[in-house]
């Protein structure tokens, strides 16, 4: 009499092992603890033995025989009223998996399944949870014009190649934990209806958000993104945010990041790092504003002449540098509001259209004036820059006063080549005092000798008060942080 055959080695596996399918089924990838219950709490270890054709990891196998048995495995745990979760963990599909027009009317798992090949769910509706925890997806995966009605996880899953959703509602609570998707990434057109999180996936190549809408919290937390990229990491253009005070960016770097179209005014930023380490140089890093990558990019092609540098593309700049300043000033991070303001203000410098100026003929006044502004206050927001072009410039006033001669009444009248018995350094000291003096042009104990030297009195002490009062408004918005 034959002995009867032999059972799957998976665990749980209650299918006979298929004849001359010894083989060693690798260890599942480990899961960091994230607080997210499995309803499948096996942690695959090297498993050695003979598989059923489901869970056989020969790429080889038959793939009709294979077939088969899911098609039978699957129609009859969707019949049984008692099973709650159809369960296809570990299961090992070969070649393209096409679900088009499915419909899976229960929960369904696919925890720690490998896809050998593509994985398409297209125009596919999932009535209940859809879980691809520690999922394998060797080949492309594609979930297009399909609908997710329950939570949907992907937590610890590993994409090989591109992983493209288009054209998708997720209704339920969407998990993104732990993932790492080894190519690039594209969510196109995406409406989620419930929570999404991304903390600690690791993006290896572009992430891609177009078109799309969240609906409820969002959050991406320690979330890798790759910084080596010629492109971007990360293009989160044009989504929407209904709940933007939901949704937070946390300890991630978002230096090759753009949100162009995106309202970054109520987002929650923790310890986000927005652009590269300080260079080099005698600059001090505190001196080195913050510069997305959005400017950087508008301003390469500003210099190579494209056609994409256009007045618009710098209003969008400046609005995200203004909405990202809204955020930070709100949650008191004055500082690095105060770095947002400065590229806001360089964007409307830099923009190369009239639209920011008006069709006035006088538009190019407007414009040097916040060049003058940007030179020696960096609007406001540096007290140095003022503050050493105040010394500079009353310098340069001393030495023409000496140079013009000035008049001290009953004590003598002051020239370059004339020294005071006290000396040179003595009458540039003396002239130097009422250079710095902002009422210079009232001062009764000092007068120019011409004409000439009473214009350049006044005009020194307009200067003083402008240059003083930059300084004070420096200062004032540094300390009062």
């Amino acid at each position: 009499m034959a002995d009867p055959p032999e059972n799957c080695a998976y665990p749980g596996c209650t299918l006979p092992a298929e004849a001359g399918s010894h083989a060693t089924m690798p260890a599942s990838p480990p899961a960091r603890p994230r607080g997210i219950p499995y309803h499948f709490s096996l942690k695959r270890q090297n498993e050695e033995g003979s598989f059923c054709v489901l869970h056989d990891p020969n790429p080889d196998k038959d793939v009709a025989r294979f077939q088969q048995a899911l098609d039978a495995k699957m129609a009859r745990e969707e019949a049984d009223a008692a099973v709650r979760m159809v369960n296809l963990a570990g299961v090992v599909f070969p070649g393209p998996m096409d679900w088009m027009g499915r419909t899976f009317p229960k929960a369904i798992s696919f925890w720690g399944a490998t896809f050998q090949g593509e994985a398409r769910f297209v125009e596919a509706n999932c009535l209940g949870e859809f879980r691809f925890e520690q999922a394998n997806f060797l080949g492309e995966a594609y979930f297009h014009n399909s609908t997710f009605q329950g939570w949907t996880t992907f937590a610890n899953a590993i994409f090989k190649k591109m992983f493209n959703i288009w054209n998708t509602t997720f209704k339920g609570e969407v998990s993104f934990l732990d993932a790492a998707f080894k190519d690039a990434v594209v969510f196109d057109d995406i409406t989620f209806k419930e929570e999404v999180r991304f903390d600690r996936a690791d993006f290896c190549q572009e992430a891609l958000f177009f078109d799309v809408t969240f609906k409820g919290p969002l959050r991406f937390l320690r979330t890798g993104f790759n910084l080596s990229l010629e492109s971007l990491a990360l293009d989160f253009t044009n989504v929407t945010l209904e709940q933007p005070e939901t949704a937070s960016f946390e300890q991630v770097n978002l230096s090759r990041a753009s949100f162009l179209r995106t309202d970054m005014s109520r987002v929650r930023l923790v310890g986000v790092a927005w652009g590269p380490p300080p260079r080099p140089g005698w600059r001090h890093p505190q001196f080195q504003r913050i510069v997305l990558h959005d400017e950087r990019s508008l301003d390469l092609r500003h210099n190579s002449s494209s056609s994409a540098g256009t007045k618009e593309a710098y209003q969008e700049v400046e609005l995200l540098y203004r909405q990202l300043r809204i955020n930070l000033e709100r949650e008191k991070q004055e500082v690095e509001a105060g770095s947002f303001y400065v590229g806001e203000m360089e964007m409307r410098r830099k923009n190369p259209g009239p639209i920011l100026w008006g069709p006035s003929p006088f538009r190019w006044v407007n414009k040097a004036l916040l060049n003058i502004y940007w030179v020696a206050a960096s609007y406001g927001e540096s007290f140095f820059r003022p503050l050493a072009i105040y010394l500079l410039l009353g310098a340069a006033f001393a030495l023409v006063y000496l140079a013009r001669g000035f008049n001290v009444p009953n004590v003598r009248d002051f020239y370059w080549l004339a020294p005071s018995e006290q000396g040179f350094v003595y009458d540039f000291l003396l002239a130097l005092r009422n250079s710095l003096n902002p009422l210079a042009a009232f001062a009764a104990d000092f007068r120019p000798l011409d004409w000439v030297g009473g214009l350049l009195r006044i005009f020194n002490s307009f200067s003083n008060v402008i240059l003083l009062a930059a300084i004070g408004v420096a200062v004032r918005r540094r300390f009062k942080r």
